[in-house]
């Protein structure tokens, strides 16, 4: 059984982690609001997703800070390392986290959610998202990343050059490509899938909140390890490159072409319109299942 904190001790880990949440980008650092799942209990007995410390939205910023988080939770039961597809410009109050100009890129992300002994068509599904991407002209910006069950599927956020992303917003960007392509691959999705018990699913989890696991994070129950391969290593990919204790990993997950993503996102944001901010926030109340859920436990 592996060892959380003995695991993020190692030098190499932290490193990667500090590199996918923290960027220096023209003279200036942006980052992503991370959180950290810790298997100890709330006191209503729930699992801890940290997201903030002493009122600020968490970050990784160095790795001096990294082990400093690390003493701060590690009797809460650390266990995984999440982070944002959005960078910010700052990130000093919540606040910050709810104001579009302050997101200077959105990586556009496919979650392609499964069981993990379910991994070839849960690979199947990523083959065809990569086809058709680089068939729009998209094939040197393009991240995989095997996070426990299933694939984050992620176009580098550089691949929306900058003026597109001033005209439209990056996560109005992202969102629609995301949701372009699903629709596009339904019917092929429904096929890989197969029988009706499957788990196999692609989402579109954009958001201003949604959090992905870190590259070379640990999941947060099966003793695996996030790791980035390229499209080239779809066809070879296996399980046993998750192992903790001797990870098989790409390290060059920050390559791009900026501007490579433009045109598909130009065609995705003129038929899907963008990021639906007023269905998501329009809502203030609970859902009526929920209301119905919290009636009944009270009851």
């Amino acid at each position: 059984m592996i060892l959380p904190l003995n695991y993020y001790s190692n030098r190499t880990v932290m490193n990667e982690i500090l590199n996918w949440c923290n960027c220096h980008i023209n003279g200036i650092w942006v980052s992503r609001w991370i959180g950290i799942y810790c298997s100890g209990k709330d006191p209503h007995n729930g699992s801890l997703m940290i997201r903030y410390l002493k009122g600020k939205p968490l970050r990784i910023t160095s790795i001096s800070n990294f082990k400093k988080i690390q003493n701060i939770l590690k009797n809460r039961g650390l266990r995984t390392f999440y982070a944002t597809s959005n960078l910010y410009f700052k990130l000093d109050s919540k606040a910050d986290l709810y104001n579009l100009n302050n997101i200077y890129g959105c990586m556009p992300t496919w979650d392609v959610d499964n069981i993990y002994t379910d991994w070839k068509k849960t690979i199947a599904v990523c083959r065809e998202i990569v086809s058709f991407l680089e068939s729009n002209g998209i094939s040197k910006s393009i991240i995989l990343k095997w996070s426990g069950n299933g694939v984050h599927v992620h176009i580098h956020h550089e691949a929306l050059s900058r003026d597109l992303r001033r005209r439209y917003g990056p996560l109005n960007l992202a969102y629609s490509i995301v949701e372009y392509v699903i629709e596009k691959l339904h019917g092929k999705i429904l096929e890989i899938k197969g029988e009706n018990t499957s788990r196999l699913k692609v989402e579109n989890v954009m958001d201003i909140q949604r959090l992905f696991t870190c590259p070379l994070s640990l999941h947060r129950q099966l003793d695996l390890v996030c790791i980035c391969f390229t499209p080239n290593d779809i066809d070879s990919f296996n399980l046993d490159w998750t192992n903790p204790e001797n990870f098989r990993h790409n390290f060059n997950w920050n390559s791009f072409v900026e501007g490579e993503a433009d045109d598909l996102a130009l065609k995705a944001i003129n038929i899907i319109g963008g990021y639906p901010y007023k269905l998501r926030r329009s809502r203030k109340e609970s859902p009526v299942d929920e209301m119905i859920r919290r009636w009944l436990e009270k009851y």
